[in-house]
C-alpha cells in the first residue's frame, strides 16, 4: 500500500463524492454502484439510459456489445480498485445476494480523501507522489495498478 491511489481509485472516490453531494446515495447507503463506474468511466452504452434510475440488479450492459474482453477487463479492474479502496479504508464494499449488485459506500475517512480530490489536494500517499488531479473523463484504457 505504499503507493499513491491510482486515476481509477480517484475517479471512484470523486463519483461516489458527487453522489453524495447531489442526493444520489441510494436507499441503501450506497454512494457509488459498480455499474456507474463502468459506464462514467468506459463509456460502456447502458440499455436502459441512467443506470441510478433502474433496480440495482438490472442488467445494464451488453458484454457481448462491448466486446467480452474489453468488458471483462474493466470488470476485472474496477474490482480490484474497489477491494485496495476498501483494504486502505476509504470504502466499505456492499452486494446485493439475490440481485447480483456490486456497490461501495464512502467511509469518513473515504469522504475526507473525496473532498479533498474535489478541492484539488493530494490524496494521502507515504511515498509523498500521488497527484489528485483527475480529468472527468479517464478513457478506456484505465486500470489500477497503484498497489500493484
Amino acid at each position: 500500500m505504499g503507493r499513491g491511489l491510482s486515476p481509477l481509485q480517484r475517479q471512484i472516490l470523486l463519483l461516489a463524492q458527487d453522489n453524495r453531494d447531489n442526493g444520489r446515495t441510494g436507499d441503501n447507503g450506497i454512494d457509488l454502484y459498480h455499474r456507474e463506474v463502468y459506464a462514467a468511466v468506459y463509456g460502456f452504452p447502458t440499455l436502459w439510459g441512467d443506470v441510478r434510475k433502474v433496480g440495482p440488479g438490472t442488467q445494464n450492459f451488453s458484454r457481448n456489445s462491448i466486446g467480452p474482453r474489453v468488458y471483462d477487463s474493466a470488470v476485472s479492474a474496477v474490482s480490484r480498485a474497489m477491494r485496495r479502496l476498501e483494504g486502505r479504508g476509504l470504502i466499505s464494499l456492499h452486494s446485493g445476494l439475490i440481485s447480483h449488485w456490486s456497490g461501495a459506500q464512502l467511509t469518513e475517512e473515504g469522504h475526507q480523501v473525496a473532498i479533498g480530490l474535489v478541492l484539488g489536494r493530494p490524496a494521502p500517499d507515504s511515498t509523498d507522489s500521488a497527484n489528485g488531479s483527475v480529468s472527468s473523463r479517464a478513457g478506456s484504457d484505465l486500470t489500477d495498478t497503484a498497489d500493484s
